[in-house]
């Protein structure tokens, strides 16, 4: 089973996604939207491109 976006409202009212892994653990989440129109429509950008997007690491300083 592939992971799974899910639509939510925050603390602010403002409209978030969630990107949530098979097991449950949260991968990523959105910035604010303001009208879930415009979550929806932010779950549909992201959605084809996490989907091939290759891995790139980048070394932290530290």
């Amino acid at each position: 089973m592939a992971g799974m976006f899910e639509l939510f409202i925050d603390a602010e009212d403002s409209f978030r996604f969630q990107l949530t892994a098979p097991d449950g653990t949260v991968m990523a989440v959105s910035r604010p939207f303001p009208s879930k129109a415009a979550a929806a429509e932010g779950i549909a950008a992201v959605r084809p491109v996490s989907m091939r997007t290759p891995l790139q690491c980048q070394r932290m300083a530290g």
